[in-house]
């Protein structure tokens, strides 16, 4: 059902051709920050994967030991806005397991970087080969069948913020 709807996804999307990984778009109207706090340092995104992979990837399908995985990773800080995400202290990284879009849960992740779109890149690229769809950049998550989608983008001096969306159906 999943590779399903990817395909379903992807078929609206593509263009005719298929993008190794498109580097990040940038919108200054996201406001995609995730480090209110100030002190937190930006991450590589080798290391904003590892986390990405240990707290979403690790927790499929329904994301129900994502909690334990944010304790396990430091990200105990809960948002000063009084929504569900949590931050960490120290790392410019924030995590929220949403209900939705659609048939199930969503895992989302949105770090600072330093990293050049073109690091950025190379780094997405192990998590599959993404095309675009009507939702952004989107594959299957390391040739499961869930997909994973690269939100929108923005940055704000030297830092650059993503946000990565793993869904799932439960």
């Amino acid at each position: 059902m999943r590779r399903a709807m990817f395909v379903v996804i992807t078929g609206l999307g593509l263009t005719g051709c298929v993008a190794p990984v498109p580097p990040p778009e940038t919108d200054p109207a996201v406001n995609a920050v995730a480090a209110p706090f100030g002190n937190q340092m930006p991450v590589s995104v080798i290391r904003a994967i590892a986390l990405f992979d240990a707290v979403c990837g690790a927790t499929l399908p329904g994301f129900n030991d994502a909690s334990q995985q944010l304790v396990a990773n430091g990200i105990t800080i809960p948002s000063p806005e009084g929504t569900a995400t949590l931050f960490s202290a120290t790392e410019d990284v924030s995590f929220q397991i949403q209900d939705g879009p659609g048939q199930g849960r969503t895992c989302s992740m949105v770090f600072g970087t330093p990293d050049s779109p073109q690091t950025v890149g190379r780094g997405f690229a192990g998590l599959g080969q993404f095309v675009e769809t009507p939702f952004g950049p989107g594959t299957l998550y390391r040739d499961t069948d869930f997909v994973v989608l690269i939100g929108a983008s923005s940055v704000q001096g030297t830092t650059t913020y993503l946000n990565l969306r793993l869904l799932s159906e439960r």
